[in-house]
């Protein structure tokens, strides 16, 4: 099956728990993720939730998404499906990592697969690429100051 990954990360100035309880209070989404500027649920594993997400310059598209994985700290994975699997399977990887005692680096991964991609591989990298960079740069923000 064809994909594209697309990958982007962030030194942090504070520690993985900041940044966990910044990208975990999907509540709060709506006032600092332009890229992703809405998240209703929980980061539990299995839980689904509501995403709005913002590509090409557009208006938000709404996407359900699944929590596969929240790892305390360490790793959110959520995965979805454009319309209906095997389109566009969507994968979005959330890693922290410690750097030192006060940083750390957040990386947004995404891996789009399915039989769309060859015909949306170029535009998926740019405007996935733009989005994931304007929200690790907020996030950033956003967590440095509650340090």
């Amino acid at each position: 099956m064809l994909s594209r990954i697309v990958e982007r990360s962030v030194v942090v100035a504070t520690t993985p728990w900041t940044i966990w309880r910044v990208l975990t209070d999907f509540s709060a989404w709506q006032r600092w993720n332009p890229f992703m500027p809405s998240m209703q649920g929980t980061a539990e594993a299995g839980q689904d939730v509501e995403a709005l997400i913002r590509l090409w310059g557009n208006s938000p598209s709404p996407y359900m998404l699944r929590v596969q994985q929240a790892d305390f700290c360490r790793q959110l994975v959520l995965t979805g499906s454009f319309r209906m699997p095997g389109l566009a399977d969507v994968i979005h990887c959330f890693i922290i990592a410690q750097l030192d005692s006060h940083t750390s680096r957040f990386t947004h991964g995404l891996r789009v697969s399915g039989i769309f991609v060859p015909l949306l591989a170029g535009r998926i990298g740019r405007a996935a690429g733009q989005g994931m960079e304007t929200m690790n740069i907020s996030l950033k923000a956003v967590a440095q100051a509650r340090r």
